[in-house]
């Protein structure tokens, strides 16, 4: 088996990303977009004023200390980017007016430094401005004002948010990776090490917003590779309405950075999974009220409980937050010199939601928010537990919701899943029960090519173009794995203390790993005949073994009845003979388009792949095939013995099709177990409409940290 990614493991999505762009740019191109590491590296220097903020004001803010014209603190300088219109007084200085911390106009100097204690500057602003204060004399700072160059027009992407995605961060877009636009360009502050490999994207991956070393859009075809050390600024400007990328020495004054100092704000206390903060505790069902807690020092004058509905769709591509509820919260006094604040709310429909406290504290505003504790392959930081407090940006949608899931009371999965220990197992590579219906290069088919078939069992997959003999296809090396081989081994695995076993997919397919269906309703024939599979689930029946079974319904293989690229069924196919085919039956299934010349993009490939060509979900005679027909995919193989479903690429689908796919599932098997595949919190599929259980990649990073921990114990113990 060929040594490419399989594409429906825990690295799928990384597999199907990298697809969009094989051709690695290992050089800057003299093209749209170029990528420069910087020598340079300034020496930075503690913030001056023991840390404490500085801020712009003026008449434009009524003279207060306002969040949104707070300078931060870079390496060598204050600096703030705002937008003003009009003429303004104004004047720099830190929260309480300090006698070292109010700089205004040097009457001596009127076009010089600042002075301590001066006098009011005045001046006429039209749009987005940048300051920059320089306190290389703490008496006598200076100050530069720049009017921003798209002050007029703004991001050139308007509202949409670009992310850094790739090697870093396993291609997902991140929070931790958002760009920030100011003033002229995106920026992002990282702190990276070795070679990364990447797209500037947004959460959608749409094409208009997706770009490359060659530029954006259909220019954005292979990705940067750069090489990192340590905390460093990625700028991306647009030069002549061409995108430019560029590598240097951190110097973004981000202003998500500033750290909270007020000591009342760093005294909030609450924790979501104390009772003594939040009671009930955990996942709730409609109609069940929630009293939260928060513990602060005196001092401050309002503390608001923020509760919100949240809108999460497709792979993360579409996050948002709809407010539904502020709640006062109302302050008791107790023994410790604390105040305790106390609210309620009910919670009355299904659905996952978000809240926050809102506190004020000297007429400044804070937002007591999830941690920023970074959940695998989730766009949203935050673990739950101990909240964390910052000051309150402007755009709220930029604050960690703590998240409170309320799923239906009927609710309920099988009784068995809750014990279920799996055993799972990828047919190709398992064992080899009978060689009789191994795959026969010449004869069997892969695509336009034939197959490859190892001699021996232990062989080295195969690799295209490292000089190992093989072919330049992937994915079409076999060994000979089947179901007999499974079955042979059902006591081994029974003796394990396993109770169910889980297969990758088993229906025809041209690829070892089957994720590129060809026919849904029969087993491959290198793995069998759905004889066999009857016979497995029955043998495993009797030792006390379930089979549970995997498959995609967001796409299907390329080389299939259904689509037939290649002509190797000759059944009727969408696109037989890479022709479009409207009168083909399953013409609907996939969104065909005919004004394009070139026959790999007359059709649309999963995350890019052409080998699998998407369905379209929507497609009433695609839903009738896959659960809602008696002999529909979704239910000839649970009458055929399947004790439930894992699905695959679950996000890519609309929860419409799952909600009605479950009903299905339900009728058909009411103790079916329903498994989905997702990388991120996967909350919104367990709120009793769609899905039982999930793939839990999320743990993958504490798993493997644990492994890690428990062979170096076992290592020592062994060495003593």
């Amino acid at each position: 088996m060929k040594t490419r990614q399989p594409h429906c493991k825990a690295m799928s999505l990384l597999t199907g990303l990298l697809a969009l762009g094989t051709a690695v740019a290992q050089t800057p191109p003299a093209a749209a977009v170029s990528a420069v590491n910087a020598a340079y590296a300034p020496v930075c220097s503690p913030a001056p004023l023991q840390g404490r903020n500085l801020y712009l004001r003026g008449s434009f803010n009524g003279w207060a200390s306002a969040n949104a014209q707070r300078f931060t603190w870079v390496c060598t300088r204050h600096e703030l980017v705002t937008r003003l219109d009009g003429e303004h007084k104004f004047k720099i200085a830190d929260e309480g007016w300090s006698l070292d911390a109010d700089f205004g106009r040097n009457p001596a100097q009127p076009d010089g430094p600042l002075a301590l204690r001066g006098g009011e500057l005045e001046r006429r602003f039209a749009g987005f401005q940048r300051f920059t204060l320089t306190m290389n004399d703490p008496q006598a700072p200076e100050l530069r004002i720049e009017a921003c160059p798209l002050a007029d027009t703004g991001a050139p992407l308007n509202d949409t948010v670009l992310f850094l995605r790739g090697t870093a961060n396993n291609w997902a877009a991140l929070d931790d990776f958002a760009f920030q636009f100011s003033c002229d360009a995106y920026y992002l502050n990282v702190k990276l090490s070795g070679r990364q490999e990447f797209k500037v994207a947004d959460a959608a991956w749409t094409d208009a917003h997706t770009v490359g070393p060659g530029g954006i859009g259909g220019g954005a075809v292979s990705n940067f590779v750069l090489d990192f050390a340590g905390e460093q600024t990625l700028r991306l400007a647009w030069a002549g309405g061409r995108p430019q990328l560029s590598l240097g020495a951190r110097s973004f004054a981000d202003p998500r950075e500033a750290a909270v100092k007020d000591p009342v704000a760093l005294s909030l206390l609450f924790d979501a999974r104390s009772l003594a903060h939040k009671t009930p505790f955990g996942a709730l069902t409609p109609g069940t009220t929630v009293r939260y807690t928060v513990g602060a020092l005196p001092g401050m004058s309002r503390l608001t409980l923020v509760i919100e509905k949240r809108q999460l769709e497709g792979n993360q591509e579409v996050l948002n937050y709809r407010e539904l509820a502020r709640v006062p919260m109302t302050r008791a006094a107790s023994g410790d010199g604390r105040e305790r604040w106390r609210a309620e709310h009910r919670f009355s429909e299904v659905a996952v939601y978000g809240y926050w406290f809102e506190a004020e504290i000297q007429g400044r505003l804070f937002a007591l928010q999830n941690n920023s504790d970074a959940v695998f392959w989730t766009r949203e930081k935050g673990s739950g537990g101990l909240a964390a407090v910052a000051d309150r940006p402007a755009d709220t949608g930029g604050i960690r919701r703590l998240r409170q899931t309320v799923y239906a009371a009927d609710f309920k999965v099988p009784d068995w899943a809750p014990d279920a220990v799996y055993y799972y197992v990828f047919p190709e590579r398992f064992r080899n029960g009978n060689p009789a219906n191994d795959p026969v290069p010449g004869r069997d088919r892969y695509h336009h090519s034939s197959v490859e078939k190892h001699a021996n069992w232990l062989d080295k997959p195969f690799l295209p173009k490292s000089g190992d003999g093989s072919d330049d296809h992937y994915n079409n090396d076999f060994y000979g794995g089947d179901l007999q081989g499974i079955i042979d081994k059902l006591d081994y695995i029974r003796e394990l203390g396993a109770n169910t076993i889980y297969m990758t997919p088993i229906f025809r397919a041209a690829s070892n790993h089957k994720y590129d269906h060809a026919d849904y309703g029969n087993v491959d024939p290198a793995f069998g005949s759905n004889a066999d599979f009857t016979r497995l689930t029955q043998e495993a029946r009797r030792r006390g073994l379930r089979v549970m079974l995997d498959a995609s319904l967001n796409h299907t293989g390329s080389d299939s009845i259904y689509f037939d690229r290649y002509a190797n069924f000759q059944q009727g196919g969408a696109f037989e003979g890479a022709r479009l085919r409207p009168e083909s039956p399953y013409a609907s299934w996939y969104r065909l388009d005919s004004s394009q010349p070139d026959p790999d993009k007359q059709y649309r490939g999963w995350v890019g792949i052409s080998d699998l060509p998407e369905l379209d979900k929507m497609s009433p005679a695609w839903r009738d095939h896959a659960y809602r027909k008696p002999d529909s995919v979704t239910r000839l193989w649970l009458d055929r013995g399947a004790a439930g479903w894992r699905m695959d690429v679950a996000p890519w689908v609309p929860d419409s099709f799952w909600r009605e796919w479950r009903a299905a599932v339900k009728q058909q098997q009411p103790e079916a177990l329903t498994v989905a595949e997702t990388w991120f919190d996967a909350s919104k599929y367990f709120l009793g409409d769609m899905f039982d259980s999930t793939m839990n990649y999320i743990f993958r990073t504490p798993c493997w940290s644990t492994r890690r921990a428990a062979m170096r114990r076992r290592c020592t113990a062994t060495s003593n």
